[in-house]
C-alpha cells in the first residue's frame, strides 16, 4: 500500500478520498468507486483541471471527449467545469440520463447495475473501461491493479483513508506519543482526525485549523500534528459577560446550498456546523440533509437589535431562528399575514 502510494502528490491522494466520499454518499459501492478510480488514476492521474496528455481532446478526471461535453454542461448550469465537485455531479448526472455508459456484450451491465455492484473492484474497473471510456486499447490490465490497491486503501476502518506513502519524516523514540510541552501529536496506523480530536479534548475543525489540513480524511502515518495549547484550571472561567447559552435548530438542505452560504445566513461558521453536525468533508452535504444550526443566547443585555433587513435568500423561519424568536412573532409585530412573502430590502422588527 506505502509503495503505491509512495509517488503520488497530496493533491491526488486527497482527490481519491473525495471522490471515494462523495460517492459513497450517492449510494454506490465502494468496489464500483474503486473500479472507476482505476480507471481515473490512468486516464487523468485524478486531477480534474487537466487536459489529455496525448493531445487527444479529453479532459477531467474521466477524460470527457471532446472537452466541450463537459465545459458546456457546466457553464449551462453556472458551474466550473475546473472543479473536482462538479465533474463528480457530472457523473451522477450521466447516471441519472443513462448517458455515456453502455451495455456491452462482454461485460452486459449498465451504469446504475454498475453503480450498485460487489464484484471484484479489479472487474468493475474493466467494466468501466469497455462500457464507459472505450479507447482504442481494451488491453490495460493495470486499471484493475490501480482498482483493487485504491479498494484496499479506501475501505480501511469503513472509508477513512489512514495513509502511509512512506514519506513519514525522520524517526523518534517518542514518535507515537503526545509531546506535551511542544503540543504536538504524531500520527500513528489506525488513527483519525476525529478521534485525536477527541483524545485530545479538541474538535477536528481546530486541528484542521492547526494544520492547514484540507480533508480531514487525508492524515499521515507519520505527519506531526500541532495541537491547541492546553489552558488547565483556567478554562472554568466566570466572565458573565461573555457566556453564551448554545441550544440548536434544524434545516434541511435544499439543492444548491453550500454549508458557506448555510453559516453565512444563520450567523455562524463552516468550523460550527462541521463540528455540531459531525461533517469532515465541508464540500460533502447534499440536499435533503437535516443539520443542527447554533443558536445563541447571549446572558448580557447586548444581544437582539430591534430592526432587521430582509436579504436575498433569507425566509421569515431563518430570521426567526437566528434572532431567537418565532415566525408567529415577528408576523405580528410586522403585521405579516403571509409567512412566505418577505421581500429583499424589506426592514422588520425584531422586538
Amino acid at each position: 500500500m506505502a509503495d503505491f502510494l509512495r509517488n503520488m502528490s497530496s493533491e491526488q491522494v486527497e482527490n481519491a478520498q473525495f471522490i471515494y466520499d462523495f460517492f459513497r454518499g450517492q449510494g454506490w459501492t465502494s468496489q464500483s468507486i474503486a473500479g472507476m478510480l482505476g480507471n481515473i488514476q490512468a486516464e487523468s492521474a485524478i486531477i480534474a483541471d487537466i487536459d489529455e496528455r496525448s493531445g487527444g481532446g479529453g479532459y477531467g478526471i474521466v477524460q470527457w471527449t471532446p472537452k466541450s461535453k463537459l465545459v458546456d454542461w457546466a457553464s449551462a448550469r453556472n458551474l466550473n467545469h475546473r472543479e473536482l465537485l462538479v465533474q463528480c455531479k457530472r457523473i451522477i448526472w450521466e447516471v441519472e440520463n443513462n448517458y455515456q455508459f453502455y451495455a456491452t456484450a462482454t461485460y452486459p451491465m449498465n451504469f446504475k447495475e454498475f453503480t450498485k455492484s460487489t464484484k471484484d473492484p479489479a472487474h468493475l474497473a474493466m467494466v468501466f473501461l469497455y462500457n464507459y471510456e472505450r479507447p482504442y486499447d481494451l488491453n490495460q490490465p493495470q486499471r484493475g491493479t490501480y482498482a483493487s490497491a485504491w479498494f484496499d486503501i479506501l475501505t480501511t476502518r469503513g472509508g477513512t483513508a489512514n495513509i502511509d506513502t512512506g514519506n513519514t519524516g525522520s524517526s523518534s523514540t517518542n514518535k507515537n506519543q503526545t509531546t506535551s510541552s511542544s503540543n504536538t501529536y504524531t500520527v500513528k496506523s489506525g488513527d483519525t482526525l476525529s478521534a485525536i480530536a477527541q483524545k485530545h479534548g479538541t474538535t477536528v475543525a481546530t486541528l484542521q485549523s492547526l494544520n492547514n489540513i484540507k480533508n480531514a480524511n487525508v492524515i499521515i502515518v507519520g505527519q506531526v500534528l500541532k495541537l491547541p495549547a492546553s489552558t488547565g484550571t483556567s478554562n472554568t472561567t466566570s466572565s458573565s459577560s461573555n457566556q453564551q447559552a448554545t441550544s440548536t435548530v434544524t434545516y434541511t438542505i435544499k439543492a444548491g446550498d453550500t454549508l458557506s452560504g448555510i453559516a453565512t445566513k444563520f450567523g455562524t461558521t463552516v468550523a460550527k456546523l462541521q463540528s455540531l453536525n459531525n461533517i469532515q468533508n465541508a464540500n460533502l452535504i447534499f440536499a435533503g440533509q437535516t443539520i443542527k444550526i447554533p443558536t445563541s443566547t447571549s446572558t448580557s443585555s447586548t444581544t437582539t437589535p430591534s430592526t432587521y433587513t430582509i436579504k436575498t435568500g433569507d425566509t421569515l423561519t431563518s430570521i426567526a431562528q437566528r434572532f431567537g424568536t418565532t415566525v408567529a412573532k415577528l408576523q405580528s409585530l410586522n403585521n405579516i399575514k403571509n409567512a412566505n412573502l418577505i421581500y429583499a430590502g424589506q426592514t422588520i422588527k425584531l422586538k
